[in-house]
């Protein structure tokens, strides 16, 4: 059977429904490390301090690897990878 859309759900069924939901938030709460509502909140507090920097330092890190990652290129080589500067002179004839 296939549930009922959200506007043909009861007020009763909705208040259920979050109180529930609030239950298993605070149950979940109670498993991390006995965490209360008041400590809920204080840590909520501080994460949302740090949490543009944590953005803006994960980024960071992820241009730290992608960089490593790049290909670099290798002068003055006849074979294997192409040297950039002997890629310039060739298309401009100098050489």
């Amino acid at each position: 059977a296939e549930p009922p859309p959200k506007s043909e759900v009861s007020e009763e069924a909705k208040a259920q429904a979050r109180a529930l939901a609030h239950q298993a938030w605070r149950e979940r709460l109670a498993e991390i490390e006995k965490m209360d509502e008041r400590m809920w909140k204080m840590y909520h507090g501080v994460f949302s301090t740090v949490e543009p920097q944590v953005g803006q330092l994960q980024a960071i890190l992820r241009q730290a690897r992608d960089r490593q990652q790049e290909r670099t290129w290798l002068r003055n080589r006849s074979d294997g990878e192409l040297d950039d500067a002997r890629l310039v002179e060739g298309v401009a004839g100098d050489r």
